[in-house]
């Protein structure tokens, strides 16, 4: 018997004219105008912006229209529940608003963190780099957490390349050195792995980009250090540059990690939200970013699962207790048409 395949094409996704037509026509807003704005496109090679490719991320350009869209006052406090790598907290606090971040990937935080805070020193910076160079880290006291994706990603010595490296990092005194090249490692670990990211998933390649540790690493630190000794132009009563903005030492932000459903927020706190919650049932982010992840966030395959098992339900994967079943009207109306059809494949259970 044949099967029945479904072709997804541009025009399912752009259907404006039966999106009005439905009964929440009034709660929607259609701008296509927007569409090169809602990917992380536009900000890969903004300073600070660029500091983690994001790719489920959308743009700061975004942020800034929805937050001059919105109206809101100076002062105000703007919320990401889903922040990623931190483009809304960042963009706002940018352009004078407090902010809040708030993740399930405790990577997300740090890099988040990283762009916001405002207390590195570049000499130091630089000297710790020249040391670096001066003697590549190549053997490590450590090893990657026990989960199969390093070894499919790495080989031995290049595993423990990566590790050593990390450790050399960590033992830097300087606090804001060791995060900020910390940030530089984990910008670079997917391109001398042999996987890459597609989609939701992370697909097993050949050969991987580089295999020339200490040559990107230098070359990262050297291309984010421009971010920081870029001349910094405060505009706050005009069209906003945000690649000449870095946050302004009035506000108020913080990035935090864990479930935004047990986060604790007061009443009327947040004026604003720019957010793009998690795709449903399509994209693990602990799969995605498990390099990362498990460079320096977990220590065992059982954490690593354990914010698998944590994330929203829409992770096929997610484990939650047994709740009493809910379903909405609108969908109990849809389930009692459908028992009323005819199936077309005697197959399917009923």
């Amino acid at each position: 018997g044949g099967g029945f395949i479904m072709k997804f094409t541009p025009e399912m996704y752009t259907d404006y004219e039966n999106a009005l037509a439905g009964k929440y026509k009034h709660k929607m807003t259609i701008k296509p105008e927007l569409g090169k704005l809602v990917t992380f496109s536009p900000a890969k090679n903004k300073p600070f912006h660029r500091w983690f490719l994001y790719k489920q991320g959308f743009s700061p350009e975004f942020v800034e229209y929805c937050i001059a869209d919105s109206g809101i006052s100076a002062g105000s406090t703007v919320l990401d529940p889903f922040s990623g790598v931190g483009t809304t907290p960042y963009t706002a606090a940018c352009l004078s608003f407090n902010t809040i971040g708030i993740d399930i990937l405790p990577f997300s935080k740090f890099i988040g963190e990283a762009k916001l805070l405002d207390d590195y020193d570049c000499s130091i910076i630089r000297d710790e780099l020249e040391k670096i160079t001066a003697n590549p880290p190549s053997k490590a006291k450590g090893k990657w957490p026990d989960v199969k994706v390093i070894t499919t990603a790495f080989d031995d010595m290049m595993a423990s390349r990566i590790i050593a490296y990390k450790e050399q990092i960590l033992n830097i005194e300087h606090e804001s050195t060791r995060r900020f090249l910390l940030v530089c490692l984990i910008g670079i670990i997917d391109k001398l792995g042999k996987v890459k990211k597609d989609g939701g998933f992370l697909r097993k390649i050949e050969t991987p980009k580089s295999d020339d540790i200490d040559g990107l690493f230098k070359q990262r630190v050297e291309s984010l250090l421009e971010d920081l000794e870029m001349p910094q132009q405060r505009l706050p009563n005009s069209p906003i540059d945000l690649q000449f903005q870095r946050p302004s030492p009035d506000v108020s932000w913080r990035m935090m990690t864990g479930d935004v459903r047990k986060m604790e927020l007061s009443d009327s706190s947040v004026e604003l939200i720019v957010t793009s919650p998690p795709y449903l049932n399509k994209t693990d982010y602990t799969r995605v970013y498990s390099l990362e992840l498990c460079l320096h966030f977990v220590e065992n395959f059982e954490q690593l699962r354990q914010l698998r098992y944590d994330s929203i339900r829409g992770n096929v994967e997610a484990k939650y207790p047994d709740v009493e079943a809910f379903f909405p009207e609108d969908l109990l109306a849809a389930i009692d048409e459908l028992k009323q059809r005819p199936l077309t494949n005697n197959r399917h259970p009923e």
